[in-house]
């Protein structure tokens, strides 16, 4: 009878497994169904909103303009979906059988979870295509901008227009003339115009003069830019002047730091640049840091205050860039638009057309730059430079027609660098970024597309090369044989291009805790006050998170990121310090990009690091190890220095 009994309980147990297994199988074949569905109804999505992009670019549709902020939005879920389907696939096929027996109903939640998601999420998107024919036309239009990588190979030759300064001899004369006048008590000069005048080229070149070099015992600069830290600011300036500093001591307080600094300027003959200042509060935030010095001292500023000059120094006259000729716009123009060809080789035709507008530009050299940038793609056909001419809002003030201008150079980008160009409002103000570090993270996040037999690095070259020529982006340094080494966004077009990122739901900028869900967050919090808890658990499904501060917060133990399992790029660049390395990042399968620049790893570097599919490591100490239990690495820096582990990637 005991018998009977143990073989009718078998029977009951295998009856129930058989059953729970069979409707496991059932669940995940119908989830699987469902995400495949919603990859091809994303790829749909996608194509429409090239295609909307383009007659938007045209017409500035309201209606079209929202249905494609929806259309991002929509898109953005189904990658939440995909990715959390692939999440799944993974743990699946990590775990043993055993355990994959254990965690069923784990696993069965996770499903469920998923399933419903996509019910939630199906009818938006079904309502999103129907109304696809009101708003995208059935033939994407034929662009007039030249081919990206013709291009390309125009823009090396001329990348060093970008510090040209055609206008400034003037003004670069008064100034340093002003600087080495030998007064007893150190004084202030400030250099004040409105946005994109040519205030910190004016003061870079008087910067790196000969004159101001043989001056001056020592010299040093540091942006300050409107939401400027204090202790970041002081730190760049005596790591500017040489100043080598321990861990200990970037971790004094701002006073000691200012003392530092102080008595190190105390008994030479300085010149101190600070470029953007905004406001009186800010100078006051400063002035105790530098002493009177030898004979002859000197400050210089950058503002767009006119009121701070005299604030700052009332024995001080301010210097005003003039704005430029109409022959010396005509000139600025020219070059940028066809790379500095003979004059008598400007198409006669265009160049009524192109001396109309550069004459509304009113002498502004930055909205010369974009401009030209933005015809130097166009066809060298009238209708196109006179489709442009209508285009720009020309009854302005001169800054709201510089702001039209940058509106109608967004708009005639191709739709891929849109993203790569919003994606460098993450970066905080007149921030230097790095060219390797800004390929790295475009690439992890998709927005390649490569042509022929272009290496996705080439293809990447080519984006940042083509925002740089466009003028949408500026250089900052160059190497010896005129290869990009690192860029910046201008002030304008960086606040232009937060309020688009806003707008299309792309991302944002985080200086203070707050409530908001975004697919990709810059952070300019320090961790030492704030913790990286709270943003992690607003934004569970973010992609990129970039980690920036006006100086590397220093940490000893690292942000846990369980709970951002989605994530293709973690800059964790603006962190400093000593500290293990987070495990969990090997359950990040979807990270592509990983930044460690200023941090040392203690201990081991955990073995789950192989699940991730890390393709790009920047800076990463104790390389070796990290090569070997990363097979997914494909560039790793370590102390500056390359390593490539495997050829360059095709896809």
């Amino acid at each position: 009878m005991a018998e009977a009994l143990i073989s009718s309980f078998g029977s009951y147990v295998g009856q129930e497994l058989f059953k729970v297994f069979h409707e496991r199988i059932v669940l995940y074949c119908k989830v699987h169904r469902e995400v495949e569905e919603m990859k091809t109804l994303g790829e749909q999505l996608n194509v429409s909103l090239v295609k909307a992009d383009e007659l938007q670019a045209r017409d500035k549709d309201v209606n079209r303009r929202e249905w494609m902020v929806q259309v991002r939005d929509a898109v953005c879920e189904i990658e939440v979906i995909m990715d959390m389907f692939d999440l799944e696939e993974r743990l699946r096929k990590y775990h043993s059988f055993i355990l994959r027996c254990a965690f069923i109903p784990r696993r069965w939640a996770r499903l469920c979870r998923i399933s419903e998601k996509i019910l939630q999420i199906k009818p938006k998107i079904e309502g999103l295509i129907t109304q696809k024919e009101k708003h995208v036309a059935e033939k994407a239009s034929t662009s007039s901008s030249l081919d990206p990588t013709r291009h390309f190979r125009r823009v090396l030759h001329n990348t060093k227009e970008n510090f040209a300064m055609v206008g400034m001899e003037r003004a670069k004369g008064t100034l340093i003339g002003e600087l080495v006048k030998d007064h007893v008590e150190r004084r202030v000069v400030t250099i004040v115009g409105m946005p994109g005048s040519g205030k910190t080229t004016l003061a870079k070149h008087v910067y790196i003069s000969d004159e101001i070099k043989r001056h001056f015992d020592c010299r040093t600069w540091a942006d300050v830019s409107q939401d400027y830290n204090v202790k970041g600011v002081l730190l760049r300036l005596l790591q500017n002047v040489g100043v080598v500093l321990s861990d200990e001591e970037k971790k004094m307080a701002e006073e000691e730091i200012m003392g530092k600094l102080n008595n190190l300027l105390e008994n030479k003959r300085y010149l101190v640049v600070l470029d953007d200042l905004w406001t009186q509060q800010a100078w006051d935030d400063f002035e105790k840091a530098f002493p009177n010095g030898k004979s002859g001292s000197k400050i210089m500023l950058t503002s767009r205050n006119e009121r701070l000059a005299a604030y700052a120094d009332p024995r001080s006259q301010p210097v005003v860039p003039e704005m430029l000729s109409e022959e010396e716009s005509w000139d600025l123009f020219r070059n940028r638009t066809f790379n500095n060809a003979d004059p008598g080789d400007f198409p006669q035709d265009l160049k009524h057309c192109g001396e109309k507008m550069v004459k509304k530009c009113g002498g502004l050299p930055l909205a010369i730059v974009v401009l030209g940038g933005l015809l130097s793609t166009k066809r060298r056909l009238i209708h196109e430079w006179e489709s442009v001419l209508r285009n720009i809002n020309w009854k302005l003030g001169k800054e709201e027609r510089f702001h039209s201008i940058i509106d109608l150079s967004y708009d005639d980008l191709p739709y891929n660098l849109k993203s790569c160009f919003l994606y460098t409002s993450l970066f905080p103000e007149d921030f230097r970024i790095e060219r390797r570090r800004l390929i790295g993270v475009w690439i992890a996040e998709g927005y390649i597309r490569q042509e022929g037999e272009e290496t996705l690095h080439e293809a990447a070259e080519n984006a940042l090369m083509e925002l740089i020529s466009r003028g949408m982006v500026q250089v900052e340094k160059m190497n010896s044989l005129g290869i990009v080494k690192s860029c910046r966004l201008h002030d304008v077009l960086r606040d232009f291009s937060i309020v688009k990122a806003k707008e299309d739901g792309f991302g944002e900028v985080m200086s203070s805790i707050k409530k908001s869900v975004c697919h990709r967050l810059g952070v300019h919090i320090s961790l030492e006050k704030d913790g990286f808890g709270e943003v992690a658990a607003y934004n569970k499904h973010a992609r990129s998170i970039l980690f920036m501060f006006d100086h590397e917060s220093y940490i000893t133990k690292m942000p846990t990121f369980n709970k951002v399992k989605l994530l293709r790029v973690l800059d964790l660049e603006g962190l400093e310090g000593r500290c293990k390395f987070p495990k969990e990042i090997g359950n990040l399968i979807h990270l592509r990009y990983l930044g460690m620049k200023h941090i040392s790893v203690i201990g081991p570097i955990p073995c789950t690091i192989s699940n991730a599919k890390v393709a790009n490591t920047r800076f990463i100490r104790y390389a070796q190890i990290f090569r070997r239990k990363c097979k997914h690495a494909r560039c790793i820096m370590e102390n500056g220095r390359v390593e490539d582990s495997m050829p360059p990637i095709r896809y």
